[in-house]
C-alpha cells in the first residue's frame, strides 16, 4: 500500500506539549530523517487543516494514511479520546499486518516518553 504520509504525529493539545511539537520535536525530526530518506519526508500535520474543515475527518484520513504513529506521551495522552483512538487504530493496523513479528520487529508506533511515566496505563 502506498502511503500519503510517512509519520503521524499524536500528542495532546495542551499548550505546552503542542509548542515543543511544533516548535522544537518536529523541525529536529524533519532535520535529522532528511538525511536518512531517499525522498522528502512527509509528515500530517493537524496545523494543516483549515477552518471550517472536518477535523475528525482530516485527522482520520491522515492516520490511515501514514505509515507510521509517533506518540508523545504524558499522563494527559492518556485521558484523551482521541489519542486514544489514533493509537488504538495503529495497534489495530499492527495486529492485522502481524507486526512487531521476527521479521519486522519494529513495528508502528514509535513512542516519545516526556514524563517519567508514573501515571501510564499499565498496558
Amino acid at each position: 500500500m502506498g502511503y500519503e504520509y510517512d509519520i503521524f504525529i499524536s500528542y495532546t493539545r495542551d499548550e505546552l506539549v503542542t509548542k515543543w511539537v511544533h516548535d522544537m520535536f518536529k523541525p529536529t525530526l524533519e532535520k535529522h530523517l532528511k538525511i536518512c530518506l531517499p525522498a522528502d519526508l512527509r509528515i500530517f500535520d493537524d496545523k494543516d487543516i483549515k477552518v471550517g474543515e472536518s477535523w475528525p475527518d482530516k485527522l482520520k484520513r491522515g492516520l490511515t494514511a501514514s505509515k507510521l504513529l509517533i506518540c508523545i506521551l504524558s499522563p494527559y495522552y492518556f485521558r484523551r479520546k482521541w489519542c486514544i483512538c489514533e493509537y488504538e487504530t495503529m495497534r489495530l493496523r499492527e495486529k492485522q499486518l502481524k507486526i512487531p513479528s521476527i521479521n519486522n520487529p519494529s513495528g508502528l508506533i514509535i513512542p516519545i516518553v516526556i514524563q517519567d511515566g508514573e501515571y501510564f496505563p499499565p498496558e
